[in-house]
């Protein structure tokens, strides 16, 4: 069926009317949805004086914080110093050794001769007497003869945890302590005991040794300081053989 020539007519005028308005529609809707545009609109114009412009500023100098040391920082060298010094501030003093006296002043009391029986092997000294310093070292010996100090027969070197004695029965003793503790021990167990190494007791002699000290010491070479010196020799009692006896009559 031939269709009208009108009808074709209309129909080809929508499609061109169509055509116009798509080929002019669609690049606004593009433009609109593109998201450039809405990113060109947000930013402001260069020309915008009402927002602010932040200009970084570069300073030629540094700052005083990046360039000096804070003063309560020492240096190692002072630290060095500093620890020396409290080493040598709380370091002990080194003890005083024990010498002599300048003074030697002193009161020594003992006998100088003992009698005794021409047959006995050993005598005990009565008790003597030491005044003065504070501290003493004695220095007893005999050629002749051992001392036997404190407990009789028994070697005695320690009293109270301290060191007083050295020598104890041979042929030199030393004793060190206070003036007090040196009497009392020569003075202990009925006194010193003097055992003779051959024959009678009578022929030895004992030599006293006495010097003032500024700590107790048992050196021997300071026996030689000695001012305080005494010598006791012992003297046989005059025992006669010729005793006159009495007659006797025996009875049967």
């Amino acid at each position: 069926m031939a269709k009208h020539p009108s009808v074709i007519a209309r129909r080809l005028g929508a499609l061109i009317l169509t055509g116009i308005l798509i080929s002019v529609v669609a690049p606004v809707l593009a433009e609109e949805n593109s998201p450039s545009s809405s990113v060109d609109q947000a930013a402001p114009s260069p020309g915008d004086s009402s927002m602010p412009v932040d200009t970084p500023t570069v300073s030629d100098t540094p700052t005083t914080s990046q360039t000096s040391m804070p003063s309560s920082i020492p240096s190692a060298q002072n630290s060095d110093t500093t620890t020396s010094t409290l080493d040598t501030q709380t370091a002990s003093p080194s003890p005083t050794p024990a010498a002599p006296l300048a003074s030697q002043v002193m009161r020594l009391d003992l006998p100088t001769n003992l009698s005794v029986d021409p047959r006995a092997l050993s005598k005990t000294l009565p008790a003597i007497n030491i005044a003065g310093p504070e501290f003493v070292l004695a220095c007893i010996s005999s050629p002749q003869a051992t001392l036997d100090l404190y407990a009789k027969n028994s070697q005695d070197s320690i009293f109270n945890g301290k060191h007083l004695v050295s020598g104890d029965l041979t042929q030199r003793v030393l004793l060190s302590g206070s003036t007090a503790q040196v009497e009392a021990l020569i003075n202990s167990y009925n006194g010193l005991r003097i055992v003779s190494l051959r024959g009678s007791i009578s022929s030895a002699v004992v030599r006293f040794e006495v010097v003032a000290m500024s700590k107790p010491s048992l050196e021997a070479s300071f026996c030689s300081h000695s001012v305080n010196t005494r010598t006791l020799t012992f003297r046989p009692l005059g025992l006669g053989m010729d005793l006159i006896k009495n007659g006797l009559t025996l009875k049967k």
